[in-house]
């Protein structure tokens, strides 16, 4: 999926699944639409690849995203975030990030 294609699920449309993109990977996180929805704490997330502000914490507008300069302890915690949502049993990954 391209990033053009996932920003359509970004929680604003009741009527469609909510999907956000960490470390490449995909995953539905609908089932915690709590969060996700436009209303949601973690609103910024969905329908993007925010793997950046899973570390910095930047959640408005115009945040970097690029992931090729992080530093070691960066990258472990990215690999966490990813893990998280690997792991957690609600959520399920539903493809790759592609340019």
């Amino acid at each position: 999926m391209t990033k053009e294609e996932l920003a359509k699920y970004d929680g604003e449309d009741e009527q469609s699944s909510i999907l956000l993109a960490i470390g490449g990977e995909i995953y539905d996180v609908s089932s915690g639409e709590v969060f996700y929805d436009k209303n949601g704490a973690y609103h910024y997330f969905a329908g993007k690849d925010a793997s950046r502000s899973f570390i910095t914490g930047c959640m408005k507008e115009g945040c970097p995203q690029n992931i090729d300069d992080l530093n070691e302890e960066e990258q472990e915690t990215l690999t966490s975030w990813i893990a998280y949502y690997r792991d957690h049993p609600q959520y399920t990954r539903v493809g790759k990030l592609i340019d």
